[in-house]
């Protein structure tokens, strides 16, 4: 199969427009691809082998003259799938560019609609994300400080579930063997001190009998790795 070139993209697209109805003509004032509609509506198309950011600037460009507006490239059947794929998806539905595919492996060029272009209802995906922002929120009041550098990927995230174990972990080594009382009672912003204790996921800390908890191993080298927070733990106790 020879290499696909971006001029290979026009026919299958023009042909996808005529069969909605179009009158297709090329290269008309920077814009690949234009389909005029009998209501007069314009579809512009821009035609690229790879979708990236260029061309996404472009057919933003593009919106101010056209009506809709589309990005044809060569389908990836590799790319698709993924998760950066998905969330370019979102930012051309936000932006309200549609993409089309074209399948060169099919005994015709295949073009797929892989998004409309329309337009994107701001409102709905607010409240479809209510959850999301729900759990933002309580997250961002579940930490008591700003324990993290903004960008970080390859190191651990001091969340608020984390936060809680160590602050858990650091009353048991100034208090020694404590019942889930007890650590209620020092711990009263805590509202989830069985739920931490019976899960144990750090392995911090360790039941010595029924309702009583003391530190472990683990948990004595979790203070030292975070000696900052437990300072501050320190100090908001004088």
């Amino acid at each position: 199969m020879h290499s696909i070139k971006e001029t290979d993209l026009y026919k299958p697209v023009k042909i996808w427009l005529e069969s909605n109805g179009c009158t297709v003509k090329a290269e008309i004032h920077d814009l690949d691809v234009v389909g005029m509609m009998d209501c007069g509506s314009i579809i512009a198309v821009e035609l690229k082998k790879k979708l990236n950011l260029e061309v996404i600037n472009q057919a933003v460009l593009r919106q101010k003259i056209a009506d809709f507006t589309y990005i044809a490239v060569e389908h990836d059947f590799k790319t698709y799938d993924s998760k950066r794929f998905q969330d370019t998806l979102n930012t051309l539905r936000r932006l309200e560019i549609g993409l089309l595919t074209i399948n060169f492996r099919a005994i015709e060029p295949e073009i797929y609609v892989i998004l409309e272009a329309a337009p994107f209802d701001r409102s709905k995906s607010i409240n479809s994300a209510k959850k999301a922002k729900g759990r933002l929120i309580k997250e961002f009041h579940r930490r008591s400080g700003d324990y993290n550098n903004g960008g970080s990927t390859k190191t651990k995230i001091m969340t608020g579930y984390r936060e809680e174990c160590l602050k858990i972990t650091w009353l048991l080594k100034q208090n020694g063997i404590l019942t889930t009382k007890e650590i209620r009672n020092l711990f009263p912003s805590c509202t989830k001190t069985t739920s931490l204790l019976n899960q144990n996921f750090f392995k911090w800390y360790k039941r010595v009998s029924r309702g009583t908890y003391q530190i472990t191993e683990q948990g004595e080298k979790a203070l030292e790795e975070y000696a900052g927070i437990v300072s501050f733990f320190e100090r908001s106790e004088n």
